[in-house]
């Protein structure tokens, strides 16, 4: 894993676990450098992923300060869902299906293979509270037996793992 990656997990996880709590200054980008042993710039590369993350918010003449109010925000680039991401927070995460519809008709995008596909529209709230909408277009030929209650408060990766065995 990178440097700045690497810093970024560290920090994150003390803002998670409260080492860091909300409203308080991360350490400074010297002190940072120097605690690591690591360059300004993979330090800069670290704050960034937080800030983009929202768990951190950059103010010129004051540092880093860990965000007053939690956000989220599913991270692109990782393997796991959102529901992943959430777990390790401590919230309740719940997702309701509002859409479970089976297309017949060729959906853009999809290769020729998958004239058909399952259009999922799901709500996923963090204790209570509305954060996300997420639609998703899959192809029924690989998911036909995939069900509306295997989706409700459960991630679609786990699903999509415990039924075929897939890992993203």
């Amino acid at each position: 894993m990178a440097l700045h990656a690497q810093l970024t997990t560290l920090l994150a996880d003390g803002i998670q676990n409260g080492t860091y709590p909300q409203g308080s200054n991360l350490p400074s980008e010297s002190e940072l450098q120097a605690t690591h042993g690591i360059s300004r710039s993979v330090v800069r590369q670290a704050l960034a992923g937080l800030v983009t993350m929202g768990l951190i918010e950059r103010i010129k003449g004051s540092g880093s300060r860990v965000t007053a109010s939690t956000r989220y925000h599913r991270l692109a680039q990782s393997r796991m869902g959102l529901a992943a991401q959430l777990s390790g927070t401590g919230s309740k995460t719940t997702t309701s299906i509002l859409v479970f519809e089976r297309l017949d008709e060729r959906t853009p995008g999809f290769d020729d293979d998958a004239s058909s596909t399952l259009y999922l529209e799901r709500l996923r709230a963090v204790d209570g509270q509305p954060i996300a909408v997420i639609q998703t277009w899959l192809p029924l030929p690989l998911v036909g037996s995939l069900t509306a209650d295997e989706l409700t408060d459960a991630s679609l990766h786990e699903a999509m793992h415990r039924r075929y065995g897939t890992t993203f």
